[in-house]
């Protein structure tokens, strides 16, 4: 599962998380893309509100608009920097660190990370 991708946040996003077999994992980006880029529906294509046609086209117009975007340094500390996290707890600390210095990414992040730890509490607890 994708927690947030380099696209969200209309190209803005400064990390790439996701479950692995391994733990979290988080891959920095050192750059940004200057200026927000088409939006891709990627969750309504999830959910079945946009066809593969609907979704393929925007997807496009968001590929070409990355060829023609201008880069710059974001100057945060970590750069190109990846980990891995081997519980929710250290993936919540980690992406809460990474907010506190400048990295963007959305915030549904840190709220669904809290909502996979409460699951897990209520079933260890048996509730």
């Amino acid at each position: 599962m994708s927690y947030c991708r380099w696209s969200c946040m209309d190209g803005l996003c400064d990390v790439y998380a996701y479950e692995s077999d391994e733990g979290y994992q988080v891959h920095l980006s050192s750059k940004r893309i200057m200026g927000p880029q088409p939006y891709v529906p990627y969750l309504e294509f999830s959910k079945d509100q946009v066809t593969s046609e609907e979704f393929f086209e925007a997807y496009q117009l968001y590929m070409k608009a990355l060829e023609n975007s201008a880069y710059v340094n974001n100057n945060l500390p970590y750069g190109m920097e990846s980990c891995c996290c081997e519980s929710l707890e250290h993936f919540l600390s980690k992406m809460l660190e990474l907010r506190e210095v400048g990295y963007l990414f959305p915030d549904y992040v840190i709220e669904t990370i809290i909502e996979e730890m409460n699951e897990e509490w209520r079933c260890s607890d048996g509730s």
